[in-house]
């Protein structure tokens, strides 16, 4: 089931609302409220702050390719930003948040949370190669 097209911005709380409205009450709910883009927006906010103050940045959790680009940007362009990626993220994806038992889709879960795109872990990988 694909309800991205229910959550197009908005904060958590709000996201979360629509999904419960939609009927949407498991595992899948959480990337479902967490998009990609939000991810994103919010390190690039940190590495904006951490600039203005002249502070190095240290990013834990990176989980999205978005994400793991704007750190790479920022860094290309001498600032002082760095980012972990979980283990999680880089041997499997969000496809587990649907999977048909609760107790394994529930287990996946972890903030932000895996990204549903099969290509993410290789992605993660490569940037850490870097």
């Amino acid at each position: 089931m694909n309800n991205s097209h229910i959550v197009s911005g908005g904060t958590q709380k709000e996201n979360a609302k629509k999904l419960l409205a939609s009927g949407v009450t498991g595992p899948e709910g959480h990337p479902l409220s967490r998009p990609e883009e939000v991810e994103a927006e919010a390190v690039y906010r940190a590495c904006v702050i951490a600039k203005q103050v002249s502070c190095p940045l240290y990013v834990v959790h990176v989980m999205s390719k978005l994400a793991a680009n704007m750190l790479e940007a920022a860094r290309t362009d001498g600032w002082k930003v760095y980012g972990e990626v979980l283990a999680a993220a880089l041997g499997t994806d969000g496809s587990h948040y649907y999977h048909s038992c609760w107790t394994h889709a529930a287990c996946h879960i972890v903030s932000p949370p895996l990204r549903n795109d099969p290509s993410t872990p290789d992605a993660l990988m490569e940037k850490l190669k870097r």
